[in-house]
């Protein structure tokens, strides 16, 4: 770890079990450094910011070690998921990172890898299976934030900002990470007694937010809520859109999560109320898990469940000097545990 890790908002150890530790030669390492990996990589969409940050840092994890990424932009659609994980097996990837649309679709993807022979890791969406289950030999690991948390804590943002009548833009059903959002909403709201209007699933774009929040505006003239609880930035930053056109920003609080670039903007210029993230690493995390199995190391950890870190206007500049503006340096090969068997693995993130 560099000598900057005190100041780093996510600190990284790795936990170490001595018995789960495979011999390395040192021949080994050297014949690997000399050999490149294929991985393929599958993301949701490279529409939303958020998944072009993840692939920003799970690029630097494959550069740190030597490793060529082959990435599939599945456009939130299951066929097309199916078919080009389909490709990039046949292309002889060396391993899969892949984020399943559904948990639907989640088990025909790893049953896929399985019937390749091809080692997975499965970041941000749970698969609607656990890793280890006999049927899936090559499921490596899960690796994704803790989603009912989050949206229990962008309500309670809301709430904690004076909003007691809110309404909602969630995702798609299916998607683990959406419906444990809405599940962690509904808990904040049957726990702090305030009213929710509405939800409705509409996606995770921008101009699904936007059209929404026009549909709320016109369904609850005035507006009559107060608060508006979002999935993530992307349809947040839509709902602001709509809600400036409409004149009525200031009587409504917006809450999101991810952190993209936009959302940061609008809680400087005190447009956004709250947002949560700093899961965009768990995809480079995720590589480096699959590296040290392909490399005959298994994880201490195949369930890691990331809590978030939440941003105010209060607490904004100070996110922004420690990972914008001085982004934090990490020591990729000292987080692997095949370069570094000493090492153990611990991922958290925090605004402390």
């Amino acid at each position: 770890m560099s000598t900057t890790s005190s100041r780093l908002l996510v600190v990284l150890s790795l936990l170490v079990i001595a018995s789960l530790v495979f011999p390395v030669a040192v021949s080994n390492v050297k014949a690997q450094e000399e050999q490149k990996l294929v991985v393929g990589v599958q993301v949701p969409t490279l529409a939303n910011p958020f998944w072009v940050n993840y692939m920003g840092f799970m690029q630097q994890v494959a550069d740190e070690l030597g490793i060529e990424l082959k990435v599939s932009d599945v456009q939130n659609r299951e066929d097309k998921q199916i078919a080009d994980i389909e490709s990039l097996i046949a292309a002889g990837v060396d391993g899969l990172v892949v984020v399943p649309q559904t948990a639907e679709v989640g088990p025909k993807l790893l049953q896929k890898a399985e019937e390749a022979g091809v080692p997975i890791v499965v970041p941000d969406r749970w698969p609607g299976v656990e890793p280890g289950d006999p049927e899936y030999t090559q499921y490596v690991a899960f690796i994704g934030p803790n989603d009912v948390k989050a949206g229990y804590d962008i309500c309670s943002a809301l709430v904690d900002a004076g909003a007691d009548k809110i309404v909602a833009v969630s995702g798609f059903h299916g998607a683990s990470v959406h419906e444990g959002r809405s599940e962690g909403m509904h808990q904040c709201v049957e726990e702090k007694g305030i009213e929710l209007l509405a939800e409705e699933w509409v996606g995770e774009t921008r101009e699904k937010g936007m059209a929404i929040m026009e549909n709320y505006l016109s369904r609850f003239p005035g507006p009559e809520f107060n608060g508006a609880w979002h999935l993530n930035d992307d349809t947040a930053m839509g709902s602001i859109q709509a809600l400036e056109a409409a004149e009525v920003l200031d009587k409504v609080k917006v809450a999101g999560m991810d952190l993209n670039p936009d959302a940061v903007k609008a809680l400087k210029e005190g447009k956004y109320t709250y947002s949560t993230g700093g899961h965009w690493l768990q995809g480079g995390f995720g590589l480096i898990m699959l590296f040290d199995w392909i490399n005959g190391v298994e994880p201490t950890e195949r369930v890691v469940r990331l809590d978030l870190m939440g941003v105010t206007p209060d607490t904004v500049l100070d996110f922004e000097d420690k990972f914008i503006t001085n982004p934090p340096q990490y020591d990729i090969k000292s987080m692997s545990r095949f370069y570094n068997p000493e090492a153990q693995t611990y991922f958290e993130i925090s605004m402390d």
